[in-house]
């Protein structure tokens, strides 16, 4: 309903495409008018549930993929109306864009790198597993594999970074001038095997640093697919503990999907992988405990829960992701959230601390947390929300103390992505 127009056209769009056979439409949000007293969050709901109805309507089954969250993203992190929409469009489409586009090809300037735009898109997709599932997928665009401005290595990482996020598979690129390289990983297929795993589940960061970042995913069957992406230019070797994602006095098969090869691993899976690429395995176990989810709890700013006790002990603060032991959390079926064998604890005048932690029924009250699906990571017995500290006001300041605050509405600073 335009201003001075009249009623919207969704349902007779919708009967035409379904008269066309139509199965995908992807609705944009340019140019989308705002009625006097609602605000822009709201307009897009309704205007993306008013498409929804009439695709539901039309008679034919059509996969919706709604861009909403694209029109309110504000860096990787977002902001809280960006949270907002991201909570409510899986009642809208099957698929929806969160961010940013994936840069075009430009045919006056061939050679233009566009490895930079897959990792952005890549890093504002990373932390939104909480969304994903089956019939509802977190879409970070297109694949640009094989095409100008990716290498053969930056080709396998977006695929094998897409294939772990569970993100779709669409290609936007002249099929017939594809390199070699890139139709090999596009068309590989254990790959396409992941990528498509029943499970649904989106892979989740478990560690990184500036030169590495280690992915993990559960898959259908009970294997765990393991991903490595080497960030730096220059190819280096990897060396990665199975308990340091959850896998604890553990043999495993390690099938390499890019090349198909098996190998036995006990308890370290090593091997190489060249400067922007990915390396991508897929973990069957044998004799191990039930996979526990261990790795990095990131917060606002992307950066990470951190145990180190700098300012004193059992603190916990805010700090840059660096892979080390003390920002390795292990998530406990007991609603537990432990580092280094103590628990996350509500503290005295509301921060949070690490202190000592039994068996269930011995443990002190304010070490029981609930992950909600806004991102809200909640103490269960103050019903408090772990809250990050402000912005240090210069990065050589000391670094704050995460605290217990009131839950807000999709408050930035309280959403929180955690391993699996």
């Amino acid at each position: 309903m335009p201003q001075g127009g009249g009623a919207d056209h969704y349902a007779q769009d919708a009967r035409q495409f379904a008269s066309w056979n139509v199965d995908y439409v992807k609705m944009d949000g340019c140019n989308l008018w705002v009625p006097e007293g609602k605000t822009k969050e709201q307009a897009y709901r309704d205007a993306y549930n008013g498409v929804a109805k009439a695709l539901r309507e039309s008679g034919r089954d059509m996969v919706l993929s709604a861009s909403a969250p694209a029109y309110f993203q504000q860096g990787e992190w977002g902001g809280s109306d960006w949270h907002k929409v991201l909570g409510w469009v899986g009642e809208t489409g099957q698929l929806w864009r969160e961010g940013k586009d994936i840069k075009v090809y430009n045919p006056a300037t061939p050679a233009t790198s566009r490895w930079s735009s897959v990792m952005g898109n890549y890093g504002y997709n990373r932390w939104l597993g909480r969304y994903a599932g089956p019939g509802n997928w977190n879409d970070p665009d297109f694949l640009i594999a094989g095409a100008p401005g990716l290498t053969a290595a930056e080709s396998r990482s977006q695929v094998a970074l897409w294939a772990m996020m569970a993100s779709p598979f669409i290609l936007s690129s002249d099929v017939s001038k594809l390199t070699p390289a890139g139709l090999a990983a596009l068309g590989n297929t254990r790959m396409i095997e992941l990528d498509q795993d029943p499970m649904g589940r989106q892979g989740a960061v478990v560690s990184s640093n500036a030169t590495f970042e280690i992915l993990v995913r559960p898959l259908a069957n009970g294997d765990r697919a393991v991903a490595v992406l080497n960030r730096s230019a220059g190819t280096r070797d990897i060396n990665v503990p199975l308990d340091e994602f959850g896998l604890t006095d553990c043999t495993a098969d390690a099938q390499d999907l890019w090349t198909g090869t098996r190998r036995t691993v006990s308890g370290t899976l090593t091997g190489k992988v060249a400067g922007h690429d990915t390396g991508v395995w897929r973990l069957t176990t044998r004799g191990c405990a039930e996979a526990v989810p261990t790795g990095q709890i990131v917060g606002d700013g992307a950066k990470c829960a951190d145990g180190a006790n700098t300012t004193g002990v059992g603190a916990v603060v805010m700090a840059t992701c660096t892979g080390a032991p003390d920002q390795r959390w292990v998530l406990g079926e007991d609603t537990s959230v432990r580092l280094a064998g103590e628990c996350l604890s509500a503290g005295e005048d509301g921060l949070v601390e690490l202190a000592d932690c039994g068996p269930l029924q011995e443990r002190q009250p304010g070490q029981s947390w609930t992950h909600r699906r806004d991102g809200a990571l909640v103490e269960e017995t103050g019903g408090l929300c772990l809250t990050a500290p402000a912005a240090a006001a210069t990065p050589d300041a000391p670094a704050g103390r995460l605290q217990l605050a009131p839950c807000g509405d999709h408050r930035v600073d309280q959403a929180w992505a955690l391993p699996v």
